[in-house]
């Protein structure tokens, strides 16, 4: 699918027999597919996809010069999934309620770091509000969060996470955790495998 456009520019059938496996067959019709348009002298500069490994790891060794962007969303379900099962952990309940707003954090900072990857990762990184902490200092120079400002009352009725618990260092084993830190390098553009459409009913 183009994503300027929306509309689905090529698609390819690929047979079972094709492939080693079934597990093959997608990674083949990709790469098939992904011929074909750059056959026809199509410039293609950015594909998004899953974290797939053998699409990713068809794109990194042999179109290294295509942006491979990872769809937020693959992503946001799979850390939503192990803050889930980090919440069922003795003593760690109270992460629970504060899911919902990880995983928001996760899609705002895709789509408001504007390419800058360093940016993003800075961003998601920054734990600060699940503790309570709405102003900071970091490497020298002051941060705060982006949501207005909240009154006493917001503050004393949320259910923070206090930085010793052992429900925030679960929930900063899934946040800090390396390869999900090395994928958001791949999510700075926002961009997304599937196309949402309205017909007003």
């Amino acid at each position: 699918m183009d994503d300027s456009t929306n509309e689905i520019i090529l698609f390819e059938l690929i047979q079972v027999t094709q492939a080693k496996s079934s597990v093959g067959m997608e990674p083949l019709g990709f790469r098939k597919g992904l011929e074909r348009l750059l056959d026809e002298g199509i410039h293609v500069k950015v594909v998004t996809t899953d974290r797939h490994p053998s699409i990713w790891k068809t794109l990194r060794e042999t179109f290294p010069d295509i942006d491979h962007q990872f769809d937020p969303w693959h992503i946001t379900k799979g850390i939503k999934k192990k803050l889930v099962q980090a919440s069922k952990r003795k003593y760690c309940k109270d992460i629970g309620p504060s899911i919902k707003s990880v995983t928001n954090h996760l899609w705002w900072c895709c789509s408001t770091s504007k390419g800058d990857g360093e940016e993003l990762i800075r961003r998601w990184k920054s734990l600060h509000h699940i503790r309570g902490v709405h102003r900071w200092e970091e490497n020298g120079e002051e941060h705060k969060c982006y949501h207005p400002d909240l009154s006493a009352d917001e503050q004393r009725k949320k259910r923070w996470l206090l930085e010793d618990s052992a429900a925030f260092k679960a929930l900063y084993e899934v946040v800090m955790n390396r390869r999900l830190l090395q994928d958001l390098e791949q999510m700075t553009l926002f961009k997304h495998t599937a196309m949402y459409i309205c017909d007003g009913r």
